[in-house]
């Protein structure tokens, strides 16, 4: 299990802002959000998010990821491949997790 302790939530169906509390990471899902302290023994992992906000994945639904790297039709079929995932790295560190 996974606890990230000291961080704001923003769960996506409410419009406030959780503060301060800790999110339990149970086989990759969130398990539970909790407030207060918690024993970290319990845990293989602890993260402190330091008041970091944490949020639901994005999704984009309508992307081209080959020409969203701005490729012009000149570019190989390789050259294309890798701006193509050099693009989707770049989505998924700015929240995208469904495109």
């Amino acid at each position: 299990m996974i606890l990230i302790k000291n961080a704001n939530v923003f769960d996506g169906k409410n419009s406030t802002l959780r503060k301060n509390v800790n999110v339990i990471i149970k086989d990759n899902l969130v398990d539970a959000i909790e407030e207060g302290e918690l024993s970290t023994g319990n845990f293989e992992t602890v993260i402190d998010a330091g008041g970091k906000t944490l949020m639901p994945g994005l999704t984009d639904s309508h992307v081209h990821i080959a020409t969203a790297s701005n490729i012009r039709g000149g570019a190989r079929l390789d050259e294309q491949v890798v701006h193509g995932v050099r693009t989707a790295h770049d989505m998924l560190m700015r929240g995208f997790t469904s495109v």
